[in-house]
C-alpha cells in the first residue's frame, strides 16, 4: 500500500495547526484510500513529522507491499525541505531499508497551487474596479538563495497571468522591501488600488502581522487608495481538492 505523509511547518498558533489538521482530513475524504494519508509537523506542533513517519512505518510490512511518500506542504524549498525533511527520509531509509521512502516536490512547485494564487489576484482585481490596480505579494522571506529565486519566479507567474498593472514582492523578514515600502512604491507609480497577496498556506503570526500592522498602516498613510487582501490557501475552498490531486499524482504509485 502507498502511504502519503503530509508535512506542514507547524505554528505557535493553534488555529494554524488546526487548519493543517482540517486540510489533512479534507484530503483523506477526497482521495481513495484516504486513511493512508497522514500528517506531521516540522516543529511547534504534534505529531512531529518524525513521530508521524514512525507510526506509518510501524504498519508497513515489506518492500513489495508498502511504500511511503513524504509530501512537504510548503511553498518554497528552503532549509526545511533540503535539510530537515531530507535527513528524516535518509534516517528512516536506513532504519527500514525494506520500505521505499520517497520525498515528493513541495507543493509550492506545483502549477496548480500557483494557479490558485493567480485566481485570487484576478478576483481581487475585478473587485477593485479602479483604473490602475497593483498587487503586492507578501512572502515570509528566506535567506536561502534558491528559495528566494523560487519566490521571484512565482511573482513573475502572477505578473504574466493577471490583469494587473504592477505586481511586486515584499518580505516580512530577512529581505527587503518591506510590505509598506512595496505598497508605497506601487502607489507612487500610479496605483489607486492595491491588493496584498499573502504567500502563505496557513494562518499564524505572519498573517496577523499583515492584518494588524501592514494593512492598517497602509490605509492610514494612503487614505485615498483602495486596499484588499486575498485569502491564504487554507481559506480557499478549492485548496483541498487541488492538494488531493497532487496526492494522487505524486511520484510513485497513486493512493491507494
Amino acid at each position: 500500500m502507498h502511504h502519503v505523509l503530509l508535512v506542514a511547518h507547524g505554528s505557535r498558533s493553534s488555529a494554524a495547526n488546526d487548519q493543517a489538521r482540517a486540510l489533512c482530513g479534507a484530503v483523506r475524504a477526497i482521495v481513495p484510500g484516504g486513511e493512508r494519508v497522514h500528517l506531521g509537523f516540522i516543529e511547534l506542533a504534534t505529531p512531529t513529522m518524525q513521530d508521524a513517519l514512525s507510526q506509518v512505518l510501524s504498519v508497513c510490512r515489506s518492500h513489495e507491499l508498502d511504500r511511503v511518500t513524504i509530501l512537504p506542504v510548503l511553498l518554497t524549498a528552503a532549509a526545511h525541505v533540503k535539510r530537515d525533511i531530507a535527513e528524516l527520509a535518509e534516517r528512516s531509509r536506513a532504519e527500514r531499508a525494506d520500505i521505499p521512502i520517497h520525498v515528493a516536490p513541495h507543493i509550492g512547485a506545483a502549477p496548480a497551487i500557483q494557479r490558485l494564487f493567480v485566481d485570487h489576484v484576478r478576483h481581487a482585481a475585478t473587485r477593485a474596479r479602479r483604473g490602475s490596480p497593483a498587487a503586492v505579494i507578501v512572502s515570509r522571506g528566506s535567506g536561502d538563495p534558491a528559495a528566494h529565486d523560487e519566490t521571484l519566479a512565482f511573482v513573475r507567474v502572477v505578473a504574466r497571468d493577471c490583469p494587473i498593472d504592477r505586481v511586486s514582492v515584499a518580505y516580512l523578514a530577512v529581505r527587503e522591501p518591506t510590505p509598506i515600502a512595496a505598497i508605497e512604491a506601487a502607489v507612487q507609480a500610479g496605483a489607486d488600488a492595491v491588493t496584498v497577496v499573502p504567500h502563505l498556506i496557513f494562518a499564524g503570526r505572519l498573517l496577523l502581522e499583515i492584518d494588524s500592522t501592514v494593512l492598517p498602516g497602509a490605509r492610514t498613510r494612503m487614505p485615498s487608495v483602495s486596499f484588499d487582501r486575498t485569502p491564504i490557501l487554507a481559506d480557499d475552498p478549492a485548496f483541498p481538492g487541488v492538494l488531493a490531486s497532487i496526492v494522487r499524482n505524486i511520484s510513485g504509485p497513486a493512493v491507494p
